[in-house]
């Protein structure tokens, strides 16, 4: 298992295996799209996790419940990304990461 100490070595390793694969500007800017998506995603999804206390085995001790996801466009210095925002049943989550009504 590859073990890496700090966010610099993370980004350093990652951006030497996709430096083998891009070869034009736009391949630059498509992986930079959807490592930025993958990345809020991921947090997006924490979050909610975080929120109705969600359990590795899957035990939810709230009484609030997943609902889905939308489908929001986010326009970031770089690009415009499409996200799937994950709900809560009674719409209370507000996520640090991206708020209600944020384009």
């Amino acid at each position: 298992m590859l073990e890496i100490d700090s966010k610099s070595e993370i980004a350093s390793h990652v951006a030497d295996k996709l430096a083998q694969n891009l070869k034009a500007q736009q391949d630059v800017s498509d992986m930079t799209k959807m490592l930025a998506k993958v990345a809020m995603e991921r947090i997006l999804e924490l979050e909610v996790e975080e929120y109705l206390g969600e359990k590795k085995a899957g035990q939810r001790p709230s009484s609030i419940s997943r609902n889905g996801c939308t489908q929001k466009k986010i326009k970031t210095e770089n690009a415009e990304i499409d996200l799937e925002i994950p709900r809560d049943r009674d719409a209370s989550l507000e996520t640090q990461l991206i708020k209600k009504n944020q384009h």
